[in-house]
């Protein structure tokens, strides 16, 4: 066989080569959207634009799939899944719209476009008219505590500013003098008086009893006695 022979048998498969390689399966196609509503609600899984090809839609179920319907942008819905009619319709550009949420209907989701090498996960979460979904409770939480905050800090300024003195009514100090600090002076001759008399010595019994020695009797002739001082104890006596 000739090389040109070849040549064609390539070229006719090119196109198909090319459309096996787009459909390989690489896993999702990006992170999984959340869905959240309440029974009788109304949501829509969104998909990307797909270039006018079509989308299949299918609810996971363990292991196998349940591929409910198929939509396809500007064209109507094709219902698979007997449980879906009149619940699901499509919009323009393929998306999948539930009209009604029903309990059993939470679950997770995935729409693969034709010829795509990726699905889009989907994770739909329903919840009963009598029960609040979990971000009210959030979103009631979180108010409460701002507003405990707010007026826990409005009390402490009130309460702070009515302990503070009012400067203005303070009256201007006046100064008294410490009339207990001021030294007693009679008093502190007295002391002195006595402090002196207790430094004196004292004549003890021994040296009363010493007899008297020559030193005393020169000091007698020094200082003698005056004359009237004999006179005046004879009178008395």
């Amino acid at each position: 066989m000739s090389l040109g022979y070849w040549k064609l048998i390539i070229l006719a498969l090119l196109p198909f080569i090319f459309v096996l390689l787009d459909t390989v399966y690489t896993g999702s196609c990006g992170p999984m959207r959340n869905i959240t509503g309440k029974e009788g609600e109304a949501a829509t899984l969104q998909v990307d634009p797909t270039r006018g090809r079509g989308i299949s839609w299918a609810l996971i179920l363990g292991m196998s799939r349940n591929v409910f319907a198929i939509t396809k942008p500007n064209s109507s819905i094709d219902i698979r899944d007997p449980q879906y009619k009149g619940r699901v319709n499509s919009t323009t550009d393929g998306s999948l719209n539930f009209m009604d949420f029903m309990i059993y209907d939470q679950g997770i989701y995935l729409s693969e476009v034709f010829y795509s090498h990726c699905s889009q996960f989907y994770n739909l979460r329903v919840y009963s008219k009598d029960l609040n979904q979990p971000g009210e409770y959030i979103y009631y939480l979180t108010g409460l505590t701002a507003l405990a905050l707010i007026l826990g800090f409005i009390w402490f300024f009130v309460r702070k500013s009515r302990k503070r003195p009012d400067l203005l009514s303070v009256p201007d100090l006046v100064f008294v003098p410490d009339l207990l600090s001021v030294p007693d002076y009679e008093d502190q001759n007295v002391v002195e008086e006595m402090g002196a008399q207790s430094i004196q010595p004292q004549e003890t019994e021994n040296q009363r009893k010493k007899p008297r020695t020559q030193n005393d009797g020169n000091e007698q002739q020094n200082n003698p006695e005056p004359l009237y001082d004999p006179l005046m104890r004879s009178f008395i006596d």
